[in-house]
This record gives C-alpha cells, structure tokens and sequence, in this order.
C-alpha cells in the first residue's frame, strides 16, 4: 500500500470514530436530560427524611416512698 492510501484510510477512520463518539454523547444527554440534573440544586432537607414525632407516655412511674 502506498502512504497516500493509509492517510485517507487513516482520516476516515478517525472522522468516522469521532461521529460515532460525538453521536453517542449527543444521544446520550437527550435521553439524561442532564441540563435539568444539572440545574438542579436540592435543598438538604428534602434528601432527609423528617424526624418521627415523639411519642408521649402512656403512664407514669411508679415511685415508691
């Protein structure tokens, strides 16, 4: 093979690799939605789940005098 023939192989292979890769990503982030995983910013209380409520007793303890 001639060097003028494995440079034009060389540059389609790469121009071919570089679509397959920048039509993945492309993909990809349509089907993340990541511009709206991006912009949001939870607030640290609705990733906690809340506190359970005290529960009051239902008697009192008995002291001996």
């Amino acid at each position: 093979m001639t060097q003028k023939n494995d440079t034009t192989t060389l540059i389609l292979a790469l121009l071919i690799t570089g679509g397959l890769i920048s039509g993945g990503i492309w993909w990809f982030t349509r089907n993340m939605n990541l511009s709206t995983v991006l912009n949001s910013n939870p607030s640290p209380s609705s990733s906690i789940p809340p506190k359970p409520a005290p529960i009051p007793p239902t008697s009192v303890p008995q002291t001996s005098t």
